[in-house]
């Protein structure tokens, strides 16, 4: 059926038919004449706020896209590339956090100060602060 149209409508029809029969879209590498209105009106047909992205993106930047596909690739390299970033910034906090609680751990083993000091300065309560730096609880 979805082989019926002849224009960039067929990829709309192609998008809409994969994702209701599939729940994924496997885009074709059939070049598009009119790129920008295929994705806005997949934008607002389908309120996927990743075809406006591709759509702002190549207007600020002059980045060409084509095809379905390479709309599609682009996306997933965006939010590879964001992924990463945060899993960086995510275990850089959880690193020094740990750093941290090894340090505040040290400091309350030489009785420089107290547990409850040290788990306010970590932000935690003290059962959770021992647990972390492998200190037992008190009684």
């Amino acid at each position: 059926m979805v082989n019926l149209f002849r224009s960039d409508f067929r990829e709309v029809a192609r998008y809409f038919v994969q994702m209701r029969e599939n729940g994924e879209y496997c885009p074709s590498d059939d070049e598009l004449a009119h790129i920008e209105s295929v994705l806005q009106l997949l934008n607002v047909m389908d309120q996927d706020h990743r075809f406006e992205q591709v759509i702002n993106e190549r207007n600020e930047r002059g980045k060409e896209v084509r095809t379905m596909s390479e709309w599609l690739t682009r996306v997933i390299n965006e939010n590879q590339a964001k992924g990463r970033a945060e899993g960086r910034a995510e275990g850089r906090a959880e690193g020094e956090m740990a750093g941290s609680v090894k340090t505040l751990a040290a400091l309350v083993r030489k009785n420089l100060i107290t547990l409850k000091e040290a788990a306010e300065q970590a932000e935690m309560s003290e059962a959770a602060f021992c647990e972390k730096a492998g200190l037992p609880l008190p009684q």
